[in-house]
């Protein structure tokens, strides 16, 4: 999987960044690129912090209920 080269011979910025120094050869690009990376590394964070988040409270929620049913006989799950 190759890029498009530029008619100057110079690799693209996709070589650029395949071969691991696109930050010293095209500092713009690869910063953008950069940014965009860890935009979404933390999105996906966020997303499994909430996922985890949301899993703890269900079980303590359910936890609550099994104790509110055990004390009081008129309750139904």
């Amino acid at each position: 999987m190759g890029s498009a080269k530029p008619i100057t011979g110079q690799p693209g910025l996709g070589d650029r960044l395949r071969m691991g120094s696109a930050t010293e050869r095209a500092p713009r690009g690869s910063l953008v690129i950069e940014a965009f990376q860890i935009s979404e590394v933390l999105r996906i964070k966020r997303q499994k912090d909430l996922r985890h988040e949301y899993q703890e409270l269900r079980i303590k929620f359910a936890r609550i209920a099994s104790l509110l049913v055990q004390k009081d006989p008129n309750l139904h799950r």
